[in-house]
């Protein structure tokens, strides 16, 4: 338990705002979980109702039956709150979790800038898949992310009738996943769906009907014909919120604020499981150390390399 009761709000109901508001409300803080959209769940609503993720729902549901049963978290969805709402809740710690978009450029590990032809009408965001954005013809999907998503989208779009092609800059699909024993299987889920696949090259650049590619070793360039093309590259941080609520901290402290904090995906991009834990330990460690500050400053590590 927390040594005094606090107001805490924390705004994002995804991953991470949900533990932070779980574990908040379990240290005996007052919380309010307010949330943009009407339900509460962010990336893993969208997610688990890929093909072969419905167990991922599993992770919003049992924060929720927890958090219902909480008198001292209040819940507030389809609200979605500006600097100024946020300052008038008058609340001693805020934690920003608003979680974060994939990108459409291109821009990933491969690409460093935005291929030629990336705001062209047929470039769809992977969100909009996520979100239900029906395609009616051939789609290619292009994976620098190299874990599970891309493979998930592409089992959706196959079981919806579209024909799918699948490019990577990596030597194999899903380069990520051979580290969770899962690489395997995705591959011949893919194949035997009749999802077509090619390796080793990068995306430099979109036509409308057509990608062009490079080879990652070479640099030869060849072609591959699509209605769509899906980039799955990288992801930006929803932080305009925060960055509007960071510029105005002398407001924030001098009405009584304590803390003002960002966590998951809205801090870093990453695994579902990584949003998860930086929403717990922020809230685990509220109030050990009154500060107004984002994050606690990290450790400087000097290598002594000897004689």
């Amino acid at each position: 338990m927390s040594s005094h009761v606090a107001d805490v709000v924390v705004i994002g109901a995804g991953p991470a705002g949900l533990e932070a508001a779980c574990t908040l409300g379990k240290r005996g803080y007052r919380v309010t979980l307010a949330e943009a959209e009407t339900e509460l769940g962010g990336r893993i609503n969208r997610e688990s109702r890929l093909p072969g993720l419905s167990e991922w729902a599993r992770v919003r549901d049992w924060r929720l039956g927890q958090i219902n049963r909480m008198p001292n978290v209040e819940i507030y969805p389809d609200n979605r709150l500006t600097s100024e709402a946020v300052f008038e809740l008058e609340m001693q710690h805020v934690i920003v979790a608003t979680g974060a978009n994939w990108r459409s450029d291109g821009v990933g590990r491969w690409l460093e800038a935005p291929f030629e032809g990336f705001d062209a009408q047929q470039v769809v965001s992977v969100d909009e898949i996520l979100r239900g954005e029906q395609l009616d013809g051939p789609v290619l999907i292009y994976d620098d992310d190299h874990y599970y998503l891309a493979s998930a989208v592409a089992l959706k779009l196959r079981a919806e009738g579209m024909p799918v092609t699948l490019v990577t800059p990596q030597g194999r699909i899903a380069g990520w996943s051979s580290y969770t024993q899962e690489q395997a299987p995705l591959i011949k889920m893919l194949l035997d769906a009749g999802v077509e696949i090619y390796t080793d090259l990068g995306l430099r650049g979109w036509n409308g009907s057509e990608a062009r590619l490079a080879c990652v070793f070479t640099g030869r360039e060849t072609s591959l014909s699509a209605q769509y093309l899906v980039p799955i590259t990288a992801r930006l941080p929803n932080d305009t919120l925060w960055q509007a609520l960071s510029a105005s901290k002398e407001q924030f402290v001098a009405s009584g604020g304590i803390s003002l904090n960002r966590v998951g995906d809205c801090k870093a991009p990453g695994m579902i499981a990584s949003a998860v834990y930086d929403g717990h330990k922020l809230a685990r460690e509220l109030g050990q150390q009154q500060q107004t500050t984002e994050e606690l400053a990290r450790d400087r590590f000097v290598i002594n390399m000897g004689s």
